[in-house]
């Protein structure tokens, strides 16, 4: 066989490359099922203790997704101070479905 380290160096540089780069895809995927896992967490305490609001469970998952987004943008770091401003905004959510989607003719789930 024919020295071709040159060539072989070059193979195990690039694979070394696509490794580390499904290294990062792997942990950034884990790391958005955690983000969802706790987002359907978040979205079952808030059904549980205020009723169901009038969005499909995936649109409740970006309503929230948009909440938290908010919440850090305003930068907001305590936990009690997060959780009673997501509260509310629930609520509102909920008057809004109240109010105005008998007026938009949305069936009603409460």
């Amino acid at each position: 066989m024919e020295n071709n380290y040159d060539g072989l160096t070059d193979l195990l540089a690039h694979y070394g490359g696509v490794h580390e780069e499904i290294k990062r895809t792997a942990a950034e995927f884990a790391a958005e099922i955690d983000q969802r896992h706790r987002l359907i967490d978040l979205a079952d305490q808030l059904e549980q203790e205020f009723g169901p609001a009038l969005l499909t469970r995936e649109e409740l998952l970006a309503w929230l997704a948009e909440q938290i987004e908010a919440i850090k943008a305003a930068g907001v770091t305590d936990g009690n101070s997060a959780t009673e401003m997501i509260d509310n905004a629930y609520l509102e959510l909920l008057i809004d479905d109240a109010y105005l989607g008998p007026m938009l003719g949305w069936p009603s789930i409460h």
